[in-house]
């Protein structure tokens, strides 16, 4: 994988993570604790493929 498509990965990843955010909101606001629960698995996930896409990127750049 290129650096231009690991940026984007990372892009889409982090719009992943803010849509799953937005989730957990919508589930305090409303006490729906299985939304609570799939949303903030959700954003553990999103974070960690971040996290990975990122070190990629920094080991290509180095």
């Amino acid at each position: 994988m290129n650096r231009e498509q690991i940026r984007k990965d990372i892009a889409a990843w982090k719009e992943n993570q803010t849509y799953w955010e937005g989730e957990l909101e919508e589930s305090r606001k409303y006490g729906n604790v299985g939304q609570r629960e799939t949303a903030e698995e959700m954003i553990r996930f999103s974070q960690q493929r971040i996290d990975e896409l990122e070190r990629s990127l920094v080991r290509r750049l180095a």
